[in-house]
């Protein structure tokens, strides 16, 4: 058994719920979120097979629900976490970070200033006639509160009589991309519960080691969307699909306030179509829309965002906002909701979309590399 232990230290506040959906320091969002990674990590040398990348993270971090040789399979995981809490600085009073315009909020023609933090954590924080924006469910977790994550796990684990998975390199890949990407909890997408990992006081990754990192788990746009499941950082001609805020802000509040300003921006430009309408393109970035609702879908389907946010910590102790795309298709399920003629129409729509987006984000963020 091989044990690693690192510090993960947050970066923006993070809404980790218990069961009564205030935070509270807990292992299973992390290991849930190591798990995706570790998937990015999986995916090229499985050849982006998802059945193969099932089975070995089966065996790895446990499941329930597969079978082997006609027979239900169950394996509990031989990963251990644990988590020692070193510093926790709780948010009992939200102090709203700033207005941005909101083009189709309010009900004049020209919209109106909307609570930034509100726009990107609608959920666990919510809109209070006085304060403004409160959390639903205090408290959150601050950003500077750390904790010691010790994992324990096998060097090397069997998949079969014939093959074996590396278990090590398989966790430290994903340790080094969550360090440059991940974030936990509630609303996470949109950069609440960004964190840093540090091993003995120094970053997990340097900023020589980020180009190669990124670029190692790299994948043309069009490629990625021939799979329904995100499984690499999506390239165009333009290099990777990662951006960063033109700026570096004082405060985590300000570099939220951007990141709100920037997902308006792209998602107010494109076309929602109306109250109930056939597939347009915004629908194509997350499902379900306020009141645009797909005939076919209804208001039951579900489409996670693709684009997801992250905050980092400059050399100088400012801060700044990351973008990055995890491409990938409609899930078929979707798609064959629709019209014979909207599924003709749709995988166009979806690369058309995407690029749609990409543009605006050049226009507002800088690319990374």
């Amino acid at each position: 058994m091989k044990t690693r232990a690192v510090t993960l230290e947050f970066v923006t506040p993070a809404f980790l719920g218990g069961a009564d959906q205030s935070s509270e320091w807990r292992t299973p969002p992390i290991k849930a979120m190591l798990r995706q990674w570790w998937r990015i990590w999986a995916a090229s040398g499985s050849r982006y097979n998802w059945k193969a990348v099932r089975e070995i993270e089966g065996v790895i971090f446990g499941h329930a629900a597969l079978e082997h040789n006609g027979k239900a399979w169950h394996i509990r995981s031989p990963v251990r976490l644990r988590l020692r809490p070193v510093r926790t600085d709780w948010i009992e009073d939200w102090s709203p970070t700033g207005k941005v315009h909101h083009p189709e909020v309010g009900k004049g023609p020209n919209g109106m200033d909307v609570g930034a933090d509100l726009y990107l954590g609608y959920g666990p924080l919510a809109y209070q006639k006085g304060p403004g924006t409160v959390l639903k469910a205090p408290p959150a977790l601050g950003p500077g509160s750390s904790g010691e994550l010790l994992l324990r796990y096998p060097e090397t684990l069997p998949v079969d009589e014939f093959t074996s998975v590396d278990v090590d390199a398989g966790l430290s890949a994903a340790l080094h991309l969550a360090h440059l990407f991940g974030t936990v909890g509630s609303r996470s997408r949109n950069g609440w519960g960004s964190f840093e990992l540090s091993h003995d006081g120094r970053p997990l990754l340097l900023e020589n080691d980020l180009r190669d990192l990124a670029q190692k788990y790299a994948r043309p746009l069009d490629k990625c969307l021939e799979l329904e499941w995100p499984h690499a950082i999506g390239t165009d001609e333009k290099g990777l699909l990662l951006w960063r805020t033109k700026a570096a802000f004082r405060t985590w509040g300000e570099v939220m306030k951007e990141l709100a300003r920037v997902k308006i921006a792209f998602r107010t430009a494109l076309d929602p179509g109306g109250r109930l309408t056939d597939v347009r393109e915004r629908h194509v970035l997350a499902y379900p829309v306020t009141n645009h609702t797909v005939n076919s879908w209804g208001k039951n389907s579900r489409l996670a965002n693709q684009l997801r946010f992250k905050v980092h910590r400059t050399g100088d102790g400012r801060f700044q906002g990351w973008a990055y795309h995890l491409p990938c298709g409609l899930p078929q399920t979707l798609v064959e909701k629709l019209s014979a003629e909207e599924q003709r129409n749709v995988r166009q729509m979806e690369a058309r979309t995407w690029r749609k987006v990409h543009g605006i984000l050049d226009e507002n963020m800088d690319r990374w590399m």
